[in-house]
This record gives structure tokens, C-alpha cells and sequence, in this order.
């Protein structure tokens, strides 16, 4: 049970229904009346307040189910929890100077404070989707950069948003779907062989010696192609999952139309 302090008194917050509340004992402590004051102005004024709104009867037995306050095992009477409206209502008999600077700290200090906890963080919810929304709009245009036409480069981009911030953009914002592009059938050199009746090696060869790719090496010294520009209206990068862990490539993958423009290239059978 947390606790707060007001006018050097340290109280546990308590809470009912979702909000905060107060006891007629914390009332007299707080405002250094003699114990029974709170109790006889809520008589006194009860015909002026609304239950369920100024303040709420609890059975003993909710009490200490729930641990709501402090009482005794032996205690059967019902417990009035006063709200932030009756608290404000009762506390107008009490005119001394220490009245008003209680009321002015519980008030603000313990009545609204879950409010503004609540608040800040709606408020850095709200800024993370807006750092997210940057993020996406960065990628996506990286991603258009690289070569990946409009479909693979958004979802691409929502990929790098969750896999970075954890945030799902689409669910987040209520994003529709965006259709996807019609997008021609694409083939890796194997399969381009296959067409050719060449191997792989081949036709990453064959590519480079027509000027479609060019041979790197990566960090590990492996060797990757990377398309040129006569390459690039050939084909496109795709975002694809990794084989073996978490996370995406993005391969280059060629069209269809490759294959004839390599066939009057291709080796003769000895």
C-alpha cells in the first residue's frame, strides 16, 4: 500500500471503485480535529449528499476481503469512504487557516495525483507513437532508396517500427490494410538456371558478365551480388524472414524477363 504525506501526516492511499478516497479518521488526523469531527459534520450535512457519489457504505466484511483500510477483526459496522466531492463538501465547516492549505494539498497531492499519473502517461504513450510514426516514415523511404518497390518497402518499414520500438503501427493507429501490388513472379539464379540449363555459378556469371550484377564481399568475405542500374528494371528486393532467427533479409530477386535477355549469352554444349 503506497503512501503520501500532507500536512506532515504520512496516510496509505486508498482506493475504491477507481478512485481515490478517505476515512473519517484520516479526515480528523489530517486536519488535526478531535477524533469524531469528520463523522458528526457527514451527519450533520448527510441529507445534503449523494451515496455513490460523495461518498460510498462498505460492509466490514468487503473491507477486509479487500483490504481496502485497516480495521478490526471484530468490527462489523459499514465503513464510509468519503470521495474527492464529499471531502470538499464537509471540509466548508472547517474555516482555520490549516484547512485551507490541507484541503489545497489533498486535493492536488492525493485526490487527482492518480489523474496526473495517468495523464503523463497518456502523454508518453502519445510521444512514442509519434517517434514510431518517424521511424516508419525514415524506413520506408530508406527502404524505397534500396530498390523495394512500394509494398515490400511498408511492410518492410512497420518490421523495423516493432522490431525496434515493439509498437504494432497498423493496430496502434487503426491502419487499413493497404492492398497489395501486383507484383510478377520472381526467380533466384537457380531457379533461372534451371530455365537455362546452367548452373547457379553460372548464371551469377553470366549476369555479371552482362553487366546486370556485380560481384562484393561481404563483412565475412562472402561473396554477394549487388544489381547495377541495366539490372535494377530486372528486379527487386524482397523482405523475407531469416532462416535459422528472428529477424528479416532482404534479397535481390530477379523477374522473369531475365531469362531472355541471358539466353542469346549462354554457353553452347561442347
Amino acid at each position: 500500500m503506497s503512501q503520501i504525506i500532507i500536512n506532515n501526516h504520512e496516510i496509505n492511499v486508498v482506493e475504491y471503485k477507481g478512485q481515490r478516497v478517505i476515512t473519517f479518521k484520516m479526515m480528523d488526523e489530517l486536519h488535526e480535529r478531535p477524533t469524531g469531527t469528520a463523522r458528526r459534520n457527514f451527519n450533520t450535512n448527510k441529507v445534503r449528499l449523494i451515496e455513490g457519489e460523495d461518498y460510498f457504505k462498505v460492509c466490514a466484511d468487503e473491507i477486509r476481503t479487500h483490504k481496502i483500510v485497516e480495521i478490526s477483526a471484530k468490527s462489523h459496522e459499514d465503513v464510509t469512504l468519503l470521495t474527492e466531492a464529499g471531502y470538499s463538501m464537509l471540509v466548508k465547516s472547517f474555516m482555520d487557516d490549516l484547512a485551507w492549505q490541507v484541503q489545497k494539498e489533498l486535493v492536488k497531492g492525493y485526490f487527482r495525483a492518480k489523474g496526473m499519473i495517468s495523464q503523463k502517461k497518456e502523454i508518453d504513450h502519445v510521444t512514442r507513437i509519434r517517434k514510431a510514426i518517424a521511424l516508419h516514415g525514415s524506413a520506408l523511404a530508406f527502404n524505397k532508396r534500396q530498390g523495394m518497390d512500394l509494398t515490400q518497402a511498408r511492410l518492410k518499414a512497420v518490421s523495423t517500427v516493432k522490431e525496434k520500438m515493439g509498437i504494432d503501427l497498423p493496430k496502434e493507429l487503426g491502419w487499413q490494410p493497404q492492398p497489395l501490388a501486383v507484383q510478377e513472379r520472381t526467380m533466384n539464379a537457380t531457379q533461372i538456371g534451371a530455365e537455362l540449363g546452367i548452373k547457379n555459378t553460372q548464371v551469377n556469371q553470366l549476369l555479371a558478365d552482362q553487366g546486370y550484377h556485380t560481384g562484393l564481399r561481404d563483412a565475412k568475405q562472402r561473396r554477394v551480388w549487388k544489381p547495377t542500374n541495366k539490372g535494377m528494371p530486372f528486379g527487386r528486393y524482397e523482405d523475407k524472414a531469416k532462416a535459422h532467427s528472428a529477424g528479416t533479409v532482404q534479397p535481390w530477386v530477379w523477374y522473369p524477363s531475365i531469362v531472355e535477355e541471358l539466353r542469346p549469352f549462354v554457353p553452347t554444349p561442347a
